[in-house]
């Protein structure tokens, strides 16, 4: 697990509440954080610029970097050998991990706000406020190609050979990863989350106004249209594209399969999350009515909910869809198992769980008051906790929950 948390970045190992260990970094609050698949190297980026990488047995850097201005935006191939980073300068920064080199920074128009990487970190992309969407390779400091986005990107995804992007002047843009506009569309309102099936063939965009427009990768036409008839408040997409869940203010919950609407439900609050196992056939739902629920995509009828003693803010669910955490305004964590409706364990945290993540074995909660706790799925007693000092706002867990 690494975690910033005010201006120290700290490396857990999950048998350990115990730092592995911890770096100050001279009182700069750190803003970013990323960890390699294996859990390996750790990169830190802080208020003051700085970017920092580790090698989990040390809390000395193997080597520092420094951007122009804030760094709050991290990525690392899955092997942890490319390091991209987005920044308040208006750039994207590539190094090559082995020795900090920088392999080339991209002047990207205006404050980065994400960034992504490819696996293999052959491709790196990113946008923000300066309305553009970039698209770089790794040997070519020059941007395959850039695009104007209208307006500030809200939401970028990659899959396959296929890029697409979201903006605040309602365009949906797909290009394939040689800098092709594939096509574009003008939904007519912000563009707030969009998806891309694995091979890059089936695209999803979920429209502000409530209306989520799926594509293939071959027509800027929509293949479908769906009208939720109210503001999206969330949107989870199945790996291959098949089944989109849909979330809105008035409390509705939707699923599509290929745009068709499968079923809907009405809870009694505005859905705040979401999540689908890997194989969409199970939907966690987290809601402002205080429930969580577990449905299979068969059935409008709950397999179960569960009434909880506040918001419902943020929900998990394990790939296999054996496993479902919840965490929310009252302050308890809680596990189920999809074939009860009685927790099989819960966990008072005694403040707000903005965030929580479920691996198969695993399962780590935060709270607004700073504390990281990891259990797991067997035991409600925390395998350790850890006083971060200041709010939890997400979390991941890496492979079976051997780090956080």
């Amino acid at each position: 697990l690494a975690a910033g948390g005010g201006s120290s970045v700290h490396l857990f190992q999950r048998n350990s509440s115990t730092p592995a260990w911890n770096h100050a970094t001279g009182g700069f609050a750190v803003r970013a954080v990323a960890l390699s698949a294996d859990g390996g190297r750790v990169a830190a980026g802080a208020e003051d610029g700085a970017i920092r990488f580790f090698h989990r047995n040390s809390s000395t850097p193997l080597w520092t970097a420094t951007a122009g201005n804030v760094v709050p935006a991290l990525a690392l191939s899955s092997d942890g050998d490319w390091l991209a980073a987005g920044s308040d300068d208006d750039h994207i920064y590539l190094f090559s991990t082995s020795d900090g080199r920088e392999v080339w920074s991209q002047l990207a128009g205006g404050a980065l706000r994400s960034v992504a990487i490819a696996p293999d970190g052959e491709w790196v992309t990113g946008g923000g406020d300066g309305a553009r969407l970039l698209l770089l390779r790794r040997d070519g400091e020059a941007p395959l190609w850039e695009r104007a986005a209208g307006d500030k990107v809200l939401a970028v995804a990659l899959g396959g050979n296929t890029v697409a992007s979201g903006s605040a002047d309602g365009h949906l843009w797909l290009h394939d990863a040689d800098g092709n506009l594939l096509w574009s569309h003008d939904a007519g309102d912000w563009v707030v989350a969009v998806g891309v099936s694995a091979g890059g063939g089936q695209i999803v965009a979920g429209v502000e106004d409530g209306r989520v427009l799926g594509f293939t990768r071959d027509s800027g036409t929509p293949a479908w249209s769906y009208a939720a008839g109210d503001q999206l408040t969330a949107l989870a997409l199945s790996a291959d594209g098949y089944r989109t869940a849909v979330g809105t203010e008035d409390g509705s919950v939707r699923l599509l399969e290929n745009g068709s609407l499968r079923w809907s439900y009405s809870a009694e609050g505005e859905i705040a999350a979401l999540a689908l196992s890997a194989d969409g056939e199970w939907l966690a739902v987290g809601s402002w009515d205080e429930s969580v629920y577990l449905f299979r995509s068969n059935s409008a009828t709950p397999l179960w909910s569960f009434a909880t003693d506040g918001v419902v803010t943020s929900v998990a669910i394990a790939p296999s869809g054996d496993w479902v955490a919840s965490g929310g305004h009252g302050g308890v964590l809680r596990l189920f198992t999809r074939n009860a409706s009685t927790p099989a364990w819960s966990y008072d945290f005694g403040s707000v769980i903005p965030a929580v993540a479920l691996s198969g074995t695993g399962v780590a909660a935060g709270d607004g008051g700073g504390t990281v706790r990891l259990f797991t799925v067997d035991s409600a007693t925390p395998l350790w906790s850890y006083a971060a000092g200041d709010a939890i706002r997400a979390l991941a867990l890496a492979g079976e929950g051997v780090a956080v």
